[in-house]
């Protein structure tokens, strides 16, 4: 009914695992032939949980991937900012990184679209975060968390605010109603891009720049030596990431990705034993 593209994704999990997009009858064959084995093999997205093997059918519209934070104190809402996300090309569903904020879209349609969407769950107090599709200047929800933006955003939203996302949504908990806060200027942008391996095999280590350089937040590493790796299809094969704040949204980016460039991620051997898996 809903004809193609579609997007058919899991109703449980994280990290953008799972996800497909069908465009025609042949692609869906071979989504529907998957779903025999994963009944008796369901996927294990890791932290404990297993999937569930419900999935949810979607229009597929192609676009703008932004994330949208709002605190509500039960009377008035406040947009905190937008985060813009650039994706790895299909067909991969993982993030590359964006940065925050973004001032590429139309803010009175957003604040308005995300309010409404509240409105209409009934969402009264606390944070939450809108995930949309921009189309052609146009808004569509892809979904709604009833939580502060999570894993290592709020960092990135931080450095650019010059602010603590947690003090203020303790702040907000407490009683502090939004018109109270101090207002959410960003000082600058801050670029998020993430370290990713080109070829499938298991990881020995990463090296990275002895000197981080100018405007450069923060690094992490989430896998290990002994991990397996593979190019990236789900969020859950990236290997780190690094932040970098600027004046503006290019020289964050560029500030990101010249750091990436110099990180050297190197694999053992082919034939060696003894991997770990993610």
């Amino acid at each position: 009914r809903i004809g193609f593209p579609t997007v058919i994704k899991p109703a449980d999990g994280y990290g953008s695992q799972n996800i497909s997009i069908v465009r025609s009858e042949d692609d869906l064959e071979v989504i529907c032939a998957d779903f025999d084995h994963n009944q008796s093999n369901p996927t294990d997205y890791g932290l404990g949980v297993k999937a569930n093997n419900r999935f949810s059918v979607e229009q597929y519209v192609e676009g703008a991937l932004i994330g949208c934070d709002v605190f509500s104190d039960g009377k008035d809402r406040l947009l905190i900012g937008v985060n813009e996300k650039l994706m790895y090309p299909l067909p991969s569903f993982a993030i590359k990184g964006g940065h925050f904020p973004s001032n590429n879209f139309d803010m009175d349609a957003l604040r308005s679209y995300a309010f409404a969407i509240l409105d209409a769950v009934d969402f009264d107090i606390g944070a939450a975060h809108i995930e949309m599709i921009v189309a052609d200047g146009v808004p569509y929800l892809v979904e709604v968390n009833a939580r502060l933006v999570s894993a290592q955003i709020p960092f990135q939203m931080g450095y650019a605010l010059e602010r603590s996302l947690y003090v203020d949504l303790m702040d907000l908990h407490l009683g502090v109603a939004t018109g109270r806060m101090v207002p959410f200027h960003a000082h600058g942008v801050c670029a998020i891009r993430w370290i990713v391996a080109d070829k499938s095999g298991v990881l020995k280590t990463v090296r990275l720049p002895e000197e981080p350089g100018p405007g450069i937040r923060r690094v992490i590493l989430f896998k290990l030596d002994g991990d397996t790796v593979r190019p990236p299809i789900s969020n859950g094969d990236r290997i780190g990431y690094v932040m970098a704040a600027a004046q503006t949204a290019a020289e964050a980016a560029d500030l990101a990705e010249s750091y990436i460039a110099r990180c050297d991620v190197v694999l053992e051997p082919e034939g060696r034993h003894g991997m770990r898996t993610p």
